[in-house]
């Protein structure tokens, strides 16, 4: 540990070294900062600390579509990235209007951000195209999209709709 302690101060980091054989300096591997998160390899960079890791399920809701089942929806965030999984399964519709599926567990990144998941959407009539789900920025909605448009609930209807990736949180 480094730092003075006093009765009203105790600046602390915790701190990690090793030493290579045959050398007589120890090189900072691991530090837990004073203001909170870990860092690595001598960084000492509050703002690059590691600050933040949890995971967790988060519940799918439905735009222009209704859920029929939900599988799993799962996430893990370390330090401003989420890493996202969903397997729903979409009822039977005729809409036209663009799906959006919303709840994710954080705000998406804003700003010229764009972030896809890549995705499964089970014998729908945009079945031979590429299929992607992009993470609508400044929200918690991923809209699913095939061949560079979006998908409505016709072509998804009693469907599943598989997805994994990853976004920047705001």
């Amino acid at each position: 540990a480094i730092g003075t302690h006093t009765t009203t101060s105790r600046p602390t980091a915790i701190i990690f070294n090793t030493t290579a054989s045959g050398s007589a300096t120890p090189t900072e591997r691991f530090r837990i900062q004073e203001e909170g998160g870990i860092s690595f390899n001598g960084d000492t960079t509050q703002a690059n600390a590691l600050d933040d890791y949890e995971t967790g399920t988060w519940t799918p809701t439905a735009t222009g579509f209704t859920i029929n089942n939900n599988y799993s929806a799962n996430y893990t965030k370390i330090g401003n990235v989420v890493y996202i999984q969903m397997y729903i399964v979409a009822s039977g519709g005729s809409g036209v209007s663009a799906v959006i599926i919303g709840g994710l567990p954080y705000t998406v990144k804003a700003g010229n951000y764009y972030s896809y998941a890549a995705g499964r959407i089970g014998g729908s009539a945009s079945q031979g195209y590429d299929k992607v789900f992009e993470f609508i920025n400044s929200s918690t909605n991923v809209q699913p999209r095939v061949a560079d448009g979006a998908i409505n609930e016709g072509m998804i209807s009693g469907q599943h709709l598989i997805m994994s990736g990853f976004y920047h949180v705001a």
